[in-house]
């Protein structure tokens, strides 16, 4: 075989030995490794000069027709890389087999490739100058296709809305408060109030105001409670009462606040369930033989809606 005797020959070249008897299986594998790199710095070469030559026709291409060449000729150089990736494993696969023969003879053998395997082959495919790919316009809208938005990128900037939490049962809302570290055994709408102010403050800045408007009144809202919570401390019963978790009376605390800060029973409320603050107030009436009574509904502790 061709490829026997090219062997045979590097091996005793490397050597200065005249005879193939004197001939080693380390010589003969030394042989074939020199023989497959040069076949790989030969292919290496024609392979640079050929993209060399690409590139300069395609640099003198019309300026338009540019990015189209530069795209197909990336498409050439992954096939070429492909065919160059499998010639390369069926010379690893040859070299196996050329090196597992018993020193001092070389039979030819069916496993072994031809001589041509080992060269590299020039590409079949010709570059021919006219070819221009697609039309300019066609890639063109292409490019502007990609450059628009997607309908779901779209969708998620839009900003998110706020959960109903007052829709979900008692359960779900503890479990959300205990992932933020709220204290579970507080009254419903306390957990819904707090649950919305931590949403809105997560999503301040996708927030659906009204712009100015919304604004303005956030700021008489904090004014308001930045004037209850200064009233409180200065009281020294109601500031000692918040302090040791006590129950307080509505009414009288009511009472107390409006004389200095002037706001609705409900803002107090809204402002002692942001704070935590546990309150009672009369919300009905019934009747008994010996009269009327008052029922005192407990708001911020009990565990059931308040």
């Amino acid at each position: 075989m061709v490829e026997n005797m090219l062997i045979l020959e590097a091996a005793l070249h490397n050597s200065g030995k005249s005879s193939s008897s004197d001939i080693t299986e380390e010589s003969l594998q030394a042989a074939y490794m020199q023989i497959l790199r040069l076949a790989r710095e030969g292919f290496q070469r024609q392979k640079s000069a050929l993209q060399c030559a690409r590139w300069v026709e395609s640099s003198q291409r019309d300026m338009s027709e540019r990015a189209i060449v530069l795209s197909s000729q990336s498409a050439r150089s992954s096939e070429a890389g492909g065919q160059s990736a499998s010639s390369q494993s069926g010379l690893a696969a040859t070299c196996g087999a050329g090196l597992r023969q018993p020193s001092g003879s070389i039979a030819s053998s069916s496993s072994l490739d031809s001589l041509d395997n080992l060269i590299p082959r020039q590409p079949t495919e010709t570059i021919h100058p006219t070819e221009t790919g697609p039309p300019v316009e066609a890639t063109v809208a292409a490019i502007q296709q990609q450059d628009q938005p997607s309908q779901t990128n779209a969708s998620r900037s839009r900003p998110a809305q706020c959960p109903n939490y007052a829709q979900m049962n008692l359960e779900d809302l503890k479990e959300m408060a205990e992932m933020y570290g709220l204290r579970t055994n507080t009254s419903k709408r306390l957990l819904v109030h707090q649950l919305t102010q931590i949403w809105e403050r997560m999503h301040k800045d996708h927030s659906n105001s009204s712009g100015e408007g919304t604004s303005r009144v956030q700021n008489k809202v904090e004014s308001l409670h930045s004037r209850l919570r200064a009233f409180i401390r200065s009281s020294t019963g109601i500031f000692e009462d918040v302090l040791c978790y006590k129950v307080l009376d509505f009414e009288r605390v009511y009472q107390a606040v409006n004389a200095s800060v002037q706001c609705d029973r409900w803002m107090l409320r809204k402002f002692f369930d942001s704070e935590g603050i546990v309150y009672t107030s009369a919300y009905g009436k019934s009747k008994r033989k010996g009269g009327t009574f008052d029922r005192q509904r407990w708001h911020g502790g009990g565990a059931g809606e308040g």
